[in-house]
């Protein structure tokens, strides 16, 4: 029955655990999905990120996305002169991909503050003013759900690294 559902399922083969887990996840969310109807009222100027934050309600209420579901929000602005701001957010994630440096320790809470910290994309155009500048992006969690999936990103192009991670245990 999983082969039927999930044609990349080989049995026999070793699977990412992390992909088995996302299928779970999703079929379920798929399946346990209600679909609400809200009415439109109109956007107050300081309303925009809370609306942005909050819409995942809206689209994606399941019982999986209110235990699992995360939202990220990427904050990208022009530094090319029109100070351009754009606030968008993807779907309902229910695994969060968190990237290890190459180091011999660090703690997760700097793995997600390295995840979140603002990036500058050089010889980017901007949506707005159609300059080729530099960009600045920033992602934020704009819901963090109860249960946190983090898989950990520890390998490099080709090793798997052997940095040691540190992570509080009292939630655990």
């Amino acid at each position: 029955m999983l082969q039927k559902e999930w044609p990349e399922f080989l049995p026999k083969e070793q699977m990412d655990s992390s992909q088995f887990l996302y299928f779970l996840l999703n079929s379920l969310h798929n399946e346990l999905l209600i679909i609400q109807h809200f009415k439109e009222t109109p956007l107050k100027e300081d309303s925009w990120l809370s609306l942005i934050v909050h819409s995942w309600k809206y689209r994606v209420k399941s019982p999986i996305s209110e235990i699992f579901g995360v939202q990220v929000v990427r904050l990208t602005s022009c530094s090319g002169g029109c100070s351009y701001e754009n606030v968008s957010c993807r779907d309902i994630d229910f695994i969060t991909t968190i990237f290890i440096p190459e180091c011999e320790s660090i703690a997760l809470s700097d793995c997600l503050r390295s995840h979140c910290k603002e990036n500058f994309l050089t010889d980017s155009k901007c949506d707005f003013c159609k300059k080729v500048g530099t960009l600045r992006t920033r992602l934020l969690f704009g819901r963090v759900p109860k249960v946190f999936v983090i898989q950990l990103g520890r390998y490099s192009l080709v090793l798997s690294m052997k940095c040691m991670l540190h992570f509080p245990l009292k939630y655990f």
